[in-house]
């Protein structure tokens, strides 16, 4: 299951890059990770506290 969302994410991440600026994917995307999924619930976690203020589950 976790091999599953990490191909998800890879995905995401490909798709976001195209559409956001390079400034903002780096800051906000890049290093994002996904912690679990619930349905149709996805919670994400950075591995780095200034952004588990800002974005977390």
């Amino acid at each position: 299951m976790q091999q599953e969302l990490n191909e998800l994410l890879t995905k995401a991440k490909e798709l976001l890059k195209e559409e956001i600026s390079s400034i903002s994917f780096d800051t906000w995307i890049k290093n994002l990770e996904i912690e679990s999924m619930d349905g149709r619930k996805c919670c994400t976690y950075y591995s780095n506290n200034f952004y588990k203020r800002y974005i977390g589950c």
